[in-house]
């Protein structure tokens, strides 16, 4: 869990560090860096309880700024991203759905 954190965190910071990186791109990436990062977490237990545990686990990973909009994120599309987490869709297709891609 620790390596998924600094992982998290390492990313973010290049990302948003980066001057040559697109601004509009930015969200769409951390997006599916989360979405990996539950993806890794949930592995073959693809249950509710363990997907929206992995969410939150995400979601308090972020910088403070963030985990209220990450959370508010969870709540407002959380049976959609059950699904699709238990239908297997990939960590890029459901940025896009969530349109942040």
């Amino acid at each position: 869990m620790k390596f998924f954190f600094f992982a998290l965190l390492l990313v973010l910071f290049v990302v948003v560090s980066s001057e040559k990186q697109n601004v509009d791109a930015i969200p769409c990436t951390i997006c599916e860096i989360m979405m990996e990062i539950v993806d890794k977490i949930i592995g073959d237990k693809r249950t509710e309880d363990e997907i929206i545990t992995a969410l939150e686990k995400v979601c308090g990973m972020l910088p403070s700024q963030y985990v209220d909009e990450c959370n508010l994120l969870v709540s407002q599309y959380g049976p959609d991203l059950i699904q699709w987490f238990l239908d297997d869709v990939t960590p890029q297709q459901i940025c896009q759905y969530l349109g942040l891609c």
